[in-house]
């Protein structure tokens, strides 16, 4: 906010309508037990962000919507002291995603029963974390159904939200088989992570891919011999998921936390999950945060991120002021980044608010 200007809010007026306007007075309840004020330094823009811009869920639009589903900050008054003090940053994320939102603020109040809050380790810039808020607990909530020694494929690899996935199960010893759109994509996430663990990666615009995705599986990658893989966890949809889930063995299991590709032929996926006796699981951030010991992992995550042991990855940092444009499909030679740039884009896009 500029000198002499109160805290600042983007508002979602009306449908697809965003304004920068003076924040929004609080509830005089707001501040009871487990509230935080935090300036805000970084949020990010995700499909859910474009979904509530678009009226699909979220907020009804009003005086009072202000988007923006997590962010990063900087604590200016506290009622818990002893956990958050005022000068320590923080990290957090609404619990109840799709629902609740508010962090596109210069000042945001918080509490504990409606975000999960964490400190950030001193050693974590604020943008790194920034860059892996809602994907680390997606990937949480996906990963709970793997172990060590699985061999899972993840689609799509390259968004925030796969990268965090192939980076957490790679931690966890898990053998990752990423779907990406592009091979110097793929080749770019196998150089920055192929250290954590054993990461392979399929270009799906070659036209072969399902063979290639089968080469890579356990054995000779056929399910019914004992080959093909463990599950997929899958945030497309449509025809690649469809042809990713073949190589998933009898009794694997396929998770669904999206469809940003194209819906799901559910009779399809039903008929072929029954076949083989595969678990089909929806999952989402809200299963992962509404946990009771949502904190202790989000702490542990930001702790792997500090060590650099888990790398978010921000693909681009955009003034606030434009949060909109990011949205929205851009003309090529726009100077405005899109998240809908497909086939383009490497993990998060960040919003610094200010």
């Amino acid at each position: 906010a500029m000198a002499n200007e109160g805290p600042m809010a983007m508002v979602l007026t009306s449908p697809s309508v965003l304004e920068l306007l003076p924040s929004p007075p609080r509830a005089a309840t707001v501040e009871g037990a487990g509230w935080l004020a935090v300036a805000m330094d970084y949020s990010s823009v995700q499909p859910l962000d474009g979904d509530m811009l678009a009226a699909r869920c979220g907020p009804a639009p009003g005086p009072s919507a202000v988007l923006g589903s997590e962010g990063v900050g900087r604590v200016v008054r506290s009622g818990v002291e002893e956990r958050f003090p005022v000068g320590s940053r923080v990290a957090f994320v609404y619990r109840r995603l799709g629902e609740e939102c508010g962090s596109w603020q210069t000042e945001v109040t918080l509490d504990q029963s409606s975000a999960c809050i964490a400190r950030l380790p001193t050693n974590l810039a604020p943008q790194v974390a920034a860059a892996g808020l809602t994907s680390t607990f997606v990937a949480m909530a996906c990963l709970r159904h793997f172990k060590a020694g699985d061999t899972v494929v993840v689609a799509p690899a390259c968004g925030a939200v796969g990268m965090s996935l192939i980076q957490m199960a790679a931690i966890r010893g898990i053998r990752v088989i990423g779907l990406v759109r592009g091979s110097e994509r793929g080749a770019w996430v196998t150089a920055a992570y192929g250290v954590l663990g054993t990461i392979s990666m399929v270009d799906i615009r070659e036209e072969d891919w399902p063979s290639l995705l089968v080469g890579l599986c356990d054995g000779d990658g056929t399910p019914e011999t004992g080959g093909g893989a463990d599950g997929v966890i899958d945030g497309c949809g449509g025809d690649i998921l469809a042809k990713a889930s073949q190589v998933v063995r009898p009794r694997g299991i396929i998770v669904s936390f999206g469809t940003i590709a194209a819906p799901i032929d559910e009779a399809a996926l039903d008929t072929f999950a029954r076949s083989r006796f595969i678990d089909v699981i929806r999952e989402s951030a809200r299963h992962a945060l509404e946990a009771s010991d949502a904190e202790r992992h989000f702490e542990a995550a930001l702790e792997l991120m500090a060590q650099a042991r888990y790398r978010p990855h921000c693909w681009e940092v955009v003034n606030w002021r434009d949060a909109k444009q990011v949205m929205l499909p851009q003309k090529l030679g726009s100077r405005f980044t899109s998240q809908l740039s497909s086939g383009n884009r490497v993990g998060r896009i960040l919003l610094k608010i200010s």
